[in-house]
């Protein structure tokens, strides 16, 4: 990818870069819904999205007119340790992990 410098952007920048190298906006039309899936992770634990990747994508997205929104979806409780089985948990969790 022309200008894509990997060691001296920053991740979001990447997360940006690859959305628009890669062709997929150009499908898009001005005033298109865009879901923007994310996982926002479990309680104490650093496997997810970080927000201000999902908030570049967004970003990215209404520059080209379109109307994302952010999207999660729970999980079944099938671990003591899972955070994401009820919505009011999920929103918990979320806002914890800096959604």
């Amino acid at each position: 990818m022309p200008g894509l410098n990997v060691f001296l952007e920053s991740t979001a920048i990447k997360a940006r870069q690859i959305l628009e190298y890669s062709g997929w906006l150009d499908n898009l039309k001005k005033g298109d819904i865009v879901a923007v899936k994310t996982h926002m992770g479990e309680a104490y634990n650093v496997c997810y999205l970080r927000p201000i990747i999902i908030r570049t994508m967004v970003e990215t997205l209404k520059e080209r007119g379109c109307k994302p929104f952010v999207t999660d979806t729970t999980t079944m409780p099938y671990h003591p340790w899972i955070s994401r089985t009820l919505a009011i948990d999920h929103l918990e969790t979320a806002n914890k992990n800096g959604f």
